[in-house]
């Protein structure tokens, strides 16, 4: 049994991930195993009938691996388990060499780095922010930690040399209180990409989101007003011989979120929450799946800079890790 092809690493996971295989001789009964290196689990077995050869796509039985609810934890710079899939898929007792798929769009080999949207952002105590960096070669990082505009410590660290994407995750919690701004360089084959905070205090009622790009990157900011509140009611009512009776009423609370003064490109890269399928409030840590409501982006103009406001309510979905 040969596998006569099979994917690229980090082949994009929106299209077909197709492995082809020749028995070499007709088989009543092969079994196709799908597995999560990783985890060393059996994602699927999918049983062919009378084949010689075949063709089998294995992007339906990905999902499961590519989990959003470990994308992190206290380390400063760490592997960023749930955000790629290892995968190995064994046919008749042969293996195939070892593949990695990602919503992150990389080029297999050439390093890059997922920032968020806005590449400078307000971060309070208790707030994370996360970069994401594939560094096949090795890499480099620098986090300066100002005072004003001296420079009162600098965290360095060597990014190993990995196959896998690794999550860089900024906490002001771990840095000096004294602190009221961070520079964070991250180099990569000789390209620099800078990322800066400003700590600020944290503002009573403000709102921190998490979303999922379309480009399959995590993305982090906080609205710093949360202005109104109302409620929508559901209500199933029947009626009887004593008229109408409510037998049923849910009440959802609408929260109307309202960013900081920006630029105009600013609010449009931001604005790009609205089409996420995937979004959280973060809770101190603790987050919870919201629907967007808003359709549209709703821009207040203020002259140079403008702001977004939007609309979520809490979702019965899940929750996020970080």
């Amino acid at each position: 049994m040969i596998f006569t092809s099979i994917p690229d690493n980090y082949a994009p996971i929106t299209a077909p991930l197709l492995y082809h295989f020749d028995l070499e001789e007709e088989r009543q009964v092969v079994d196709v195993k799908i597995i999560d290196a990783t985890r060393s689990e059996t994602l699927a077995i999918k049983r062919l009938y009378n084949r010689q050869s075949a063709v089998v796509d294995i992007q339906p039985y990905i999902a499961r691996c590519l989990d959003y609810r470990s994308v992190g934890n206290e380390a400063l710079l760490s592997v960023a388990e749930g955000l790629f899939a290892k995968i190995i898929v064994e046919v008749d007792g042969v293996s195939s060499d070892e593949r990695i798929f990602s919503p992150y769009r990389v080029e297999s080999g050439c390093g890059t780095l997922f920032q968020t949207t806005l590449k400078s952002q307000n971060l309070s105590q208790g707030e994370s922010d996360y970069i994401i960096v594939y560094a096949p070669n090795g890499g480099s990082a620098f986090i300066d930690s100002y005072a004003g505009e001296e420079v009162i410590d600098t965290i360095s660290m060597a990014i190993e040399a990995m196959p896998e994407l690794q999550i860089l995750k900024i906490a002001p919690s771990q840095i000096s209180a004294d602190v009221d701004s961070i520079l964070v360089e991250v180099d990569i084959e000789g390209v620099f990409y800078y990322q800066s905070y400003h700590i600020v205090p944290k503002i009573e009622g403000s709102t921190r989101l998490i979303w999922v790009a379309e480009d399959g990157s995590l993305q982090l900011y906080t609205f710093p007003i949360c202005r109104t509140r109302r409620s929508l009611v559901e209500k199933h009512r029947v009626e009887g011989r004593e008229g109408m009776r409510t037998t049923h009423s849910r009440a959802q609370v609408v929260r109307t979120l309202i960013s900081d003064y920006g630029t105009a490109s600013e609010m449009e890269s931001l604005g790009e929450i609205l089409a996420s399928k995937l979004v959280w409030i973060d809770k101190d840590g603790r987050c919870e799946k919201v629907d967007v409501l808003s359709t549209e982006s709703v821009v207040r103009y203020g002259g140079v800079l403008n702001s977004l406001q939007v609309e979520v309510q809490m979702s019965r979905g899940g929750g996020l890790a970080l």
